[in-house]
This record gives C-alpha cells, structure tokens and sequence, in this order.
C-alpha cells in the first residue's frame, strides 16, 4: 500500500480538496484583531454572568464549545494535509483531536454532572492535567517538525496520539495510580500545582521554539500561534490559584483554555483553508531554499576537491623537478621559481634563508620575484613548462644580479624564536602565518621594513635529521593574507623542497667524498711507486758497493807503495777517495 505523503499535489483528490477548500474560504470571516478582541471580551462578560446563576451549565458550554472546535481543527488539518509539505498542522490536528476526547471525558466527570459514575473533582482535575499535557505535546512536537522531512506518517502520529492518551487515562482509570490533584474543602495539592507550573514551562519553551522557527511560517499564522500558546498560558496560571471548581479563578482558566483553542482554529483555517497556496508557496520557497544550500554545498565541496586536486597535480610535477635537479643552487633557483611562478605556486615573492654553523645565523641565501620566475620555470604552465626548465648559468646569474636578491642576502637574523618568526619556524618545525609583519618582534620588524615584506608564510625546510633552513613567500604587492589552505599548500611544497635539497646535499658530500677517495688513492699509487724505486735503488747501490770496496782496497794498498811512476800512485789516491765518498 503507497505511503499517503507520497500522492502528487496535482492528483484528483488534492484538486478537488483544493477547490473545496477554496469555497469553504470564502464563508470563513476574517475578524480584525480589534474586532476579535471585542468579541472575545464580550463572550467572557456573557459567560461569566451565566456562571453566577449556573456554574455548571457555562463550563459545559466552554468544554464542548472546546471540543466541537478541536474536532474542526481536527477534519481541518486532516483532510487539507496534502495541501501544505510540512506536518505542522497534521500534528497539531491530531494532537488536538486527542485533547479534545479527553476534554469531553474531563467535561462529563465535572463536579455534579453525575453522567459516569464515580465522577468528582478529583477525576475532572486528573483528566484536565491529561488533556494539557496532550496539549502542549502537539504543540512541541508540530513545532519540532518545522523544516525537517517527516518523522512518520499521518496515520502513525494519529495512532501515536491516541496511543499516549490510552495510556494516560489509564493511570486514572482503572489503574487508579494518578496522584491525587485536588482535596475538597482544601484546594489544590503540591502536585497538582507543580505539574501545572511544568506544563507553563513547557508552553513557554514551545513559545521560544516557535520563534526561533518563524521563517517558516508567514507573520499572521505566528501571530495566531504565538497568542495560542500565551492564553494556555495564562489558562495554566488561573489553574494553580483556585480552591474550589466553581470558584472565580476556575472560570478564567477555562475561558482562556477556550481562547487558545479558537486561535488554534484560525490558525489552522489560515493555513489550510483560507491561504493554502501562501503556505504551499512557503513550503515550496523554503524548499528551494534548502536545494540552493544544498547545491552551494555540493558546489563548494566540489571546489576544494578540485582544488585539492589541482594542488595535488601541482605538487607532484614539483616533486619531479625538484628531485631530477641535484645540483644544490640549480634546485635553490628552481624552488623559489616554481615557489613564485604563476602557473605553480603563485606566491609573489619567494626568499630562501639558511643557518651559517660557524656563526649560528640565518642569513639571505636567495630571492626571486614573480617578475623572476619566468626566466627558469616558464609562465606558460601545464606539464610540459615543467620539461622545459632554464636552469643554466646565464638564467641564474639574471636572478642573483636583481635588486630584490641583493636586498635579501644582506640579510642576517639570530636564530632565537623571541626576534624573528623565521627562527621560530625553524626551531619550532612548523609552517608560521604573519599577517601584520610591522607587530612582529623587532627583529622581525627591521627584516620587514628593508625587504617591504606583505602578509608572508615562513616555513622551515626539513632534511631527515633537522632544518637546512627556512622558505619565505610573502604578498607585498597584493597585500593578500595566506589562507590556511595555502599553508597547507606551503607545508606539501616546502617538505618536498626540504626533501629535494637534502638528497642534493647528501648527492654534493658523495660526490666529494669520491673526489676525495680518488685523491688518496692516487696518493697511495704514488708512495708505492716510490718505494719500489728506493728498494731498486739500495739494490743496485749494494750490487755496485760490492765491488767497490775492493777496488778502494786495492787502490790504497796501491797508493801506500812507491811504484816507480810517480803518476801511478796519485791515480790509486784518486781512485780509493772516490771510493770513500
């Protein structure tokens, strides 16, 4: 069986309810609301003047003037719920129809009616505080309904109404458990009292619900819902200050009672029946509403995807390039480039500051402009600008020689985090916003003033084991802040970037350790070379001692003899002197 909330408004029984509701309208008066306040004046002032001759006879006619009007609000919201999205008046309707029942049982078991036995005060009482709690619960629950899909269906919130009136009433009767609401000759207990002061605190959250509720409901029907609810209000207060169920204070609670149920009726005329195309107009407004918020929604979640998407795209072309450039001052140029360039990070300018070891300072090691960044990543953009990278020597020394990059490596800053945000990203780890630089600390201050530094993002450039230095991107021309979405963009870029330089330096200190062992090696070749040639030669120097020893000995025997040429014996001198030396 199809769900009755699923019927098209255009269907035949919609239209025929609609034309009948339509002509049902037209009959319907409209009352000013000077005019309903004489009225309503001059029926309490005839009814209160009948109930000093019968008492009896005027709360009857208040009760069932009550019930015959909740029961219109009843066949009103019911056969007119395919007029209006909301469940508004369905709960309401229902609700009241629940009330009204118990009303009449309420009227029936009044004080000297003697219709159904064991009728008294004390049941008459029990059952009103039923009744006002059926009440206000319609109230709370067709308020809570406002501008949310429908928690159940026509049928189940009928059902559930009737439901919590069976149970209820059955606490009276035959349960019998239902504190006692009323002692003759005494008044009203402390529960009964309590429990109507809930019921008014009840009201009055149902009141501020409303309120905050009112865009959806046009400024006629608040009014009327609003006042609905004020003299059940005040219906409450009569009813914890009477003693006696014929007394005074017991009149003005039903009156006021009487009230609110005619202003729940206009309320639910208005609505349904005599403007049921302003309330469908709203319903269809508030609904187009909901879809523009909902597309906004979808449309902005779409956004950040596809941004995130674009950022992610971005990133990894980065990443290529970066990690493809090992030589450390090419990747410097290139990472404030593509830091810098239109079509990568758009930042308009980018600075890069390293700490010098020896004297615990950072200083200027690089800056690039937008203006800059043309010359080694080009502004045409997509994939193929990032295979097309100048990073040759003529590109580069165009960006060192710029004014702005012999401001920026001048620059020197203590590494201490109360001086400047650039040490605090440093030893902090972590990407840093300054929005005003001119209320930074006065380090930060004197780096603002000589660079003209803008809203700017400083983040440290991380290896494996610490910080090589800091990234600086600011926007001085713009005077645009960076949005926490571009922080997380500078976090991806500068961890990349701090990645890229760290394989490079490790890729530099292998390098030069190769050199370095080459060096020693050709050290080591050499000193082998020469310590075979000294082993040769103290071979070749003993090989010719040898002989020489006794050349020299034979040759001073010689020179000690006198031979009979004179020449002979200088020859042996010479010849043993050469020896010995």
């Amino acid at each position: 069986m199809p769900d009755e909330q699923s019927d098209p408004l255009n269907d035949n029984s919609v239209s025929a309810q609609g034309s009948s509701a339509a002509d049902l309208s037209l009959t319907l008066p409209r009352l000013s609301p000077k005019a309903g306040l004489a009225v309503f004046l001059s029926v309490g002032l005839l009814f209160f003047l009948l109930s000093r001759f019968n008492y009896l006879l005027v709360h009857t006619l208040i009760e069932l003037s009550s019930v015959v009007l909740l029961t219109a609000v009843f066949l009103i919201g019911w056969n007119t719920r395919y007029l209006v999205r909301s469940q508004f008046f369905l709960i309401l309707a229902v609700g009241f129809l629940v009330t009204g029942m118990v009303d009449l049982l309420h009227t029936l078991t009044y004080k000297g009616m003697n219709i159904v036995p064991g009728g008294s005060a004390g049941t008459a009482t029990q059952l009103w505080l039923i009744a006002r709690t059926l009440g206000v619960s319609a109230f709370i629950c067709a308020i809570f309904s406002l501008g949310r899909k429908p928690l159940c269906t026509d049928k189940g919130w009928l059902f559930g109404f009737l439901l919590s009136g069976v149970i209820l009433m059955a606490l009276v009767w035959p349960l019998g458990v239902f504190p006692t609401c009323i002692v003759e000759g005494q008044g009203l207990t402390p529960f009964k009292v309590n429990y109507e002061y809930a019921i008014i605190g009840l009201l009055c959250l149902a009141a501020c619900s409303l309120w905050f509720h009112k865009r959806y409901l046009n400024r006629h029907l608040l009014i009327l819902l609003l006042l609905a609810i004020g003299t059940n209000v005040m219906s409450e207060l009569m009813f914890t200050l009477y003693v006696d169920v014929y007394g005074f204070m017991n009149f003005f609670g039903h009156f006021f009672k009487l009230g609110g149920v005619v202003l729940v009726y206009y309320a639910l005329v208005e609505g349904t029946l005599r403007s049921p195309f302003a309330t469908l107009f709203m319903d269809m407004t508030q609904s187009c509403e909901e879809l523009n918020l909902e597309l906004q929604r979808r449309m902005s979640a779409e956004q950040q995807k596809e941004m995130a998407h674009r950022e992610v795209s971005l990133l990894y072309q980065m990443s290529r390039a970066m990690h493809r450039t090992l030589n450390l001052d090419e990747l410097a140029h290139l990472t404030l480039s593509a830091a810098t360039g239109t079509a990568a990070g758009g930042f308009e300018r980018a600075m890069l500051f390293t700490v010098n070891k020896r004297t615990g300072m950072l200083q200027g090691m690089l800056g690039i402009s937008q203006e800059m960044a043309p010359l080694v990543l080009p502004a045409e953009g997509g994939h193929s600008a990032w295979e097309k990278l100048q990073l040759d020597e003529a590109s580069r020394e165009v960006q060192r020689s710029s004014a702005f990059n012999q401001k920026v490596i001048k620059q020197r800053l203590p590494l201490e985090g109360n001086d400047n945000s650039l040490a605090k990203a440093f030893l902090g780890k972590q990407v840093l916003l300054v929005s005003h630089p001119s209320l930074e600390p006065p380090g930060g201050q004197q780096l603002a003033e000589a660079l003209g530094l803008g809203p700017y993002a400083c983040a440290p450039l991380s290896g494996r084991d610490q910080p090589m230095g800091v990234l600086l991107v600011d926007n001085p021309l713009s005077g645009q802040e960076i949005s926490p979405a571009r922080k997380h963009f500078l976090e991806l870029f500068a961890s990349q970037a701090g990645s890229a330089m760290d394989n490079a330096g490790l890729i530099k200190r292998l390098e030069m350790a190769h050199d370095n062992l080459q060096d020693i090696q050709e050290q080591l070749i050499h000193g082998e070379k020469m310590a075979v040639l000294g082993e040769m030669a103290a071979q070749v120097a003993h090989e010719l001692r040898n002989p020489l020893v006794s050349i020299g000995g034979f040759a001073q025997r010689l020179a000690r003899q006198e031979l009979e040429d004179p020449k002979a014996n200088e020859y042996a001198d010479i010849i043993a002197r050469e020896v010995r030396r």
